[in-house]
C-alpha cells in the first residue's frame, strides 16, 4: 500500500500536469488556428485567385482544430477534477468533520477553461463568418438572395 504522503504528492503532480496539458491544448489551438487564418489571409491577398476548394478546406481545418483542442481541454479538465476529488478524499477530514482539502466546485475550479473555450468558440465563429477566402459568407448570401 502506498504511503498517504507519497500518494498525495503523486496526486499533486498529476493535478499540475493536467493544468499544464489544458494550457498546452489552448496554446496548440492558438498556434494552429493562427496558421489557418493567416494562411487564408495570405492566399486571399495574392494576385492569382485561389481555387474555391481552399475556402472550404480552411473552414474544415478550423473546425477540426476547434474540436480536437476542445476535446483535449475537456478531457484534461475532467481528469483534473477526478484527481482533485481523490486528493480531497485522501487528505481526510478535520476534527470538525470538514475536508482538509475541499472538493473542487465545478464552475469555480474551471473558470479559466470556460473562458478559453469561449474565446475559441468565438474565434471559430468569426473566422467562419469572415474567412478571407469567403466560403461561408457566399453560402449565407445564396440563402438570403
Amino acid at each position: 500500500m502506498l504511503n498517504p504522503a507519497i500518494h498525495c504528492q503523486t496526486l499533486n503532480e498529476q493535478l499540475r500536469d493536467r493544468n499544464k496539458f489544458v494550457m498546452d491544448a489552448f496554446r496548440l489551438y492558438v498556434q494552429m488556428f493562427s496558421l489557418v487564418a493567416g494562411g487564408a489571409a495570405f492566399i486571399a491577398i495574392r494576385p492569382e485567385r485561389p481555387p474555391t476548394s481552399f475556402a472550404g478546406l480552411a473552414d474544415v481545418l478550423a473546425v477540426l482544430i476547434f474540436i480536437i483542442t476542445i476535446t483535449l481541454i475537456l478531457e484534461n479538465s475532467r481528469s483534473w477534477t477526478e484527481y482533485r476529488q481523490r486528493l480531497s478524499e485522501l487528505a481526510g477530514k478535520t476534527r470538525g468533520a470538514k475536508l482538509v482539502i475541499p472538493e473542487p466546485k465545478p464552475l469555480h475550479a474551471r473558470r479559466a477553461d470556460i473562458v478559453m473555450m469561449s474565446a475559441m468558440a468565438i474565434s471559430l465563429v468569426l473566422f467562419l463568418l469572415f474567412n478571407p477566402l469567403g466560403s461561408l459568407p457566399k453560402v449565407i448570401a445564396s440563402w438570403v438572395c
